[in-house]
C-alpha cells in the first residue's frame, strides 16, 4: 500500500523525472517492488502453463511500470531495480503451482551487468524459468548478450522475446539470440479478429516459431473474438486481460474462460477434419437401374448396403466406374487423409475419398485436389 511519504509524491501522468526523485526512496524499502503475476494459457488444453511476474510500486496515484524502468535508467539504478526484481522472482518459484513455467523481464543491458547476473549465478537449477529480454532498449552489445544468455541457459533457464513482429529489428533479434519462447506483439494482437493482414502476420511468426523451434504466445489479450482467431491460428500460449489479469497469487482460470477456449478448440478440431471438406453425393441401390440426380459422383452399394464402387461423371465422356480405394470416418485429420491418398497405387491416388458416418453411412466425397488445395493454402 502506499505510505504517507510517497501518496501524492508523483504527479498523475507519472512523469520520468518525477519518478526518478521518488525512486532512491522507494528501494531503501526491502518491500518495494512488489511482484504480482499474470497467468499464461496453453490454448490446446485450456490451463495454465506459466506466469509472467510483472513488478509493482505501491505509489499513489499509480504509475506504469514502464515510467518506473525508465526512471532507473535514466537515474543509474537500472541494474539495482532489475536485480532485485530477478531476486525476488526467483525466491518465487518455490511457490509456483506444479507444472507451471515463470517468465522474468530483464533489460539486454542490465542482463549483462554482474549485478543481475550474480542473482542468476547463485539461483541454483533455473528450469522453469524464461528469462525475457524486454524491447525498452535496443541490443547495444550483440555479443555480450548472446554471451549472458548462453550462460543462463547453461544453468537451465530458456529466454525469451517480446514484440515479434513489431518491426525489422525485432527480426534480427529473433534470429541472432534464439529464443525458446517468442511473443507476440499487442499491436498484431488488437483486432486480430478482422483484420486479415494481422492473421497472415501471425501466420508468419508461426512458421517461424516452428522453424527456430519455439512457443509462440500472444499477448494483450482482450476478446472473445481476438481469443478465438488466435486458436483458429493455432497459437499455442495467450496471456492477457480477458485470460486474467495481473495479481498476487497464482490465479487459475475460471469456468467461463475455460469454456470460451474449448469451445474454441472444438471448432478448430472440426476445421483441420475430412468433414469440412465432404461433398453430398448421389447414392445408387442395386436395384436402382440409373443413378438419380446429376452428381459428379454417385456411390454404388453393394446388396448389404455397403459402398462397393465410384461412378464418376466427367464433361470429357463416358462416366467410369472405380472401386473405392479409400474409405475414412469424416472425423479424420485432412493431413492424415493426404497421406493415405499419396499410399495408394498412382492409377487411383487422385480419385475421390469416400467418407463415412460413425455408424458407417455414407457422408459424401471428398475430391483429393481439394484436400492437397487446402493444405498448400493453410
Amino acid at each position: 500500500m502506499p505510505t504517507e511519504a510517497t501518496r501524492g509524491a508523483v504527479p498523475a501522468e507519472g512523469s520520468i523525472e518525477a519518478c526518478a526523485r521518488l525512486l532512491p526512496g522507494l528501494l531503501r524499502d526491502p518491500e518495494q517492488p512488489r511482484l504480482v503475476f499474470q497467468p499464461i494459457v496453453d490454448l490446446d488444453r485450456a490451463v495454465v502453463a506459466g506466469y509472467e511476474a510483472l513488478a509493482r510500486f505501491a505509489v499513489s496515484p499509480p504509475v506504469a511500470p514502464d515510467v518506473w524502468f525508465a526512471a532507473a535508467a535514466a537515474g543509474g539504478l537500472a541494474a539495482e531495480l532489475e536485480r532485485r526484481v530477478v531476486r525476488r522472482v526467483l525466491a518465487a518459484r518455490s511457490h509456483l503451482p506444479p507444472n507451471c513455467f515463470l517468465t522474468v523481464n530483464v533489460s539486454p543491458q542490465a542482463l549483462t551487468t554482474d549485478d543481475v547476473l550474480d542473482e542468476f549465478r547463485h539461483g541454483g537449477d533455473l528450469a522453469g524459468i524464461f528469462v525475457e529480454l524486454t524491447e525498452q532498449q535496443h541490443v547495444l552489445d550483440l555479443a555480450a548478450t548472446h554471451k549472458a544468455l548462453e550462460e543462463l541457459r547453461q544453468h537451465g533457464a530458456m529466454i525469451a522475446m517480446d514484440d515479434a513482429g513489431s518491426g525489422y529489428s525485432g527480426l534480427q533479434r529473433l534470429v541472432a539470440l534464439r529464443p525458446e519462447l517468442m511473443k507476440i506483439d499487442r499491436s498484431l494482437v488488437s483486432g486480430i479478429d478482422s483484420d486479415e493482414a494481422k492473421k497472415a502476420c501471425v501466420e508468419m511468426l508461426r512458421v517461424l516459431a516452428g522453424r527456430l523451434d519455439a512457443w509462440l504466445l500472444a499477448e494483450g489479450v482482450e476478446t472473445p473474438e481476438e481469443l478465438r482467431t488466435l486458436v483458429s491460428l493455432e497459437v499455442p500460449l495467450a496471456q492477457g486481460f480477458l485470460l486474467g489479469h495481473p495479481v498476487d497469487d497464482w490465479r487459475g482460470l475460471d469456468a467461463r474462460t475455460t469454456a470460451r477456449i474449448r469451445v474454441a478448440a472444438r471448432e478448430l478440431l472440426g476445421s483441420r477434419q475430412l468433414v469440412r471438406l465432404v461433398e453430398r453425393v448421389a447414392i445408387r441401390t442395386p436395384e436402382a437401374a440409373e443413378p438419380p440426380g446429376s452428381s459428379d459422383v454417385v456411390v454404388c452399394l453393394d446388396g448389404d448396403g455397403r459402398p462397393a464402387s465410384l461412378l464418376i461423371n466427367s464433361d470429357a465422356g463416358r462416366p467410369r466406374t472405380v472401386p473405392v480405394t479409400l474409405q475414412l470416418p469424416a472425423t479424420t485429420p485432412i493431413t492424415e487423409a493426404a497421406r493415405q491418398c499419396l499410399d495408394r497405387p498412382q492409377p487411383y491416388r487422385f480419385d475421390p475419398v469416400l467418407c463415412v458416418h460413425e455408424d458407417g453411412t455414407v457422408a459424401g466425397i471428398v475430391h483429393a485436389e481439394r484436400i492437397f488445395d487446402f493444405l498448400t493454402r493453410r
